[in-house]
């Protein structure tokens, strides 16, 4: 595992339908259990690549250091 693990900005995600972060992530560490909330991330299994921070188009999604 990385230093670094994925976060959400709930104030910044558009919800949306088709999630690239959660289509993109290497670990599948993004899940959506209800489609009117955001992704959650299993933090157990991010790698803290950084692909979801790219692949959002909203920039929706940060890297913070692992705790």
């Amino acid at each position: 595992m990385g230093t670094y693990i994925s976060s959400i900005v709930v104030e910044k995600c558009h919800y949306c339908e088709v999630c690239p972060p959660q289509e993109n992530c290497p670990s599948g560490a993004f899940h959506r259990l209800d489609p009117d909330y955001p992704p959650v991330i299993e933090k157990e299994i991010c790698m803290g690549c950084g692909t979801c921070v790219e692949s959002c188009l909203h920039g929706a999604v940060t890297l913070v250091k692992r705790a």
